[in-house]
């Protein structure tokens, strides 16, 4: 589905909680959140970031989308008001039992009207992050220094929108977790995995999941003309782009993998040509990336197990097998019979977004098959 222009920011009854909200941080600052941070800060749609006037000189700085605290979850299995194309993100939450993961899935159509959910999951606190303009997406662990942080969007900066942090005060970038502002300036949240799919494939992959209950008005308004690596990019965030990088369409789907400080992006459609996996180094790590050919899974988990190497083939129907052990590995990194069966890969840092934020936030990336 193609975007329109950012008018779709200025529509009633969404312009004044997504002005002050998209509008916070519209400005640039350098690349290190410098203290000229919020002085570089461009007002948007009338409103203002913390501490600033708006155009129409009246403080607007409570105006902000709220996030998402309480959801209500139901056993996957059982919903009725998700459809099997409908993208969502996935997330595995560790039983407090020590018996396994929890699935979790949030639609697209969801999140897309609150931007970032602050949830426990599990026992486990959890933020996770969505920009369905350009795609992206991440969970990370929101305490820092016993301290529990509360994030909500609050403005425009790099190709997406920046969050702040009611608990600090501090500014956050959503996608690489970086202190940008105030008391928590420089300080790096611990990301956790986030899986995006249609819930169609993450229900196959994980039918024990619970999803988000939700009204289906939500499908409509804010968002709702955007899906993962729909074309076109508005004015205004095309203007806050710090770095460009034309190696690829603006919008194509990636999976950016970050290893030992090495950035490496790998575009979906590569990735679906390959088959259901590649196996390379980056960062100096084996790393082995699964993919389901033609969807939006894929994961990138280091190929080893208790310290040991691990080499694939592929099986008669594709699927990736393990040499040594002749274990099948599922895109969750889970092994199903052989040697290995039951045991789980360590995942690497990866998530699926458009090249476009990828590039500007990870600025001189390599590129798979490049």
């Amino acid at each position: 589905m193609a975007r329109s222009n950012d008018t779709r920011w200025d529509r009633a009854p969404q312009a004044v909680a997504l002005a002050a909200l998209l509008l916070a941080s519209g400005g640039c600052g350098d690349a290190d959140g410098g203290d000229d941070f919020l002085a570089q800060v461009k007002l948007f749609d009338g409103a203002a970031a913390e501490g600033h006037a708006a155009d129409d000189g009246h403080d607007h700085s409570h105006d902000i989308l709220t996030p998402l605290d309480a959801p209500v979850w139901v056993e996957g299995a059982a919903a009725k008001h998700l459809r099997a194309d409908d993208p969502v993100l996935g997330y595995l939450a560790p039983r407090g039992d020590g018996t396994g993961e929890q699935p979790y899935a949030i639609p697209w159509w969801v999140l897309k009207n609150y931007h970032v959910a602050n949830v426990e999951l599990e026992g486990e606190a959890v933020c996770i992050t969505l920009c369905e303009r350009c795609s992206s997406a991440a969970a990370w662990d929101p305490v820092v220094d016993g301290q529990r942080l509360h994030l909500r969007v609050k403005g425009i900066y790099d190709g997406t929108h920046v969050c702040f942090d009611d608990t600090t005060q501090s500014w956050f970038t959503p996608f690489t977790g970086r202190g940008m502002h105030g008391p928590l300036k420089g300080r790096q949240l611990a990301r956790k995995r986030l899986d995006q799919a249609t819930w169609g494939d993450w229900l196959e992959l994980h039918p024990t999941t619970r999803v988000t209950l939700a009204d289906e008005k939500m499908r409509l308004g804010h968002g709702s003309e955007d899906s993962p690596g729909s074309k076109g990019l508005g004015s205004r965030m095309r203007a806050s782009i710090r770095h460009h990088d034309s190696r690829l369409p603006e919008n194509e789907l990636i999976l950016g993998v970050v290893v030992g400080g090495v950035a490496r992006a790998y575009p979906m459609a590569r990735l679906s040509a390959a088959g259901s996996f590649v196996a390379e180094t980056v960062g100096g790590v084996p790393i082995i990336v699964f993919h389901k050919p033609g969807t939006w899974l894929a994961a990138a988990f280091r190929a080893e197990l208790d310290g040991k190497p691990l080499r694939f083939e592929r099986a008669a129907d594709g699927a990736p097998i393990e040499s040594g052990s002749q274990s099948r590995f599922l895109v969750s990194g889970a092994a199903r019979g052989g040697t290995h069966d039951g045991r789980r890969l360590v995942p690497v840092e990866y998530g699926m977004e458009e090249w476009y934020i990828w590039a500007t936030q990870h600025p001189g990336s390599e590129l798979h098959g490049e």
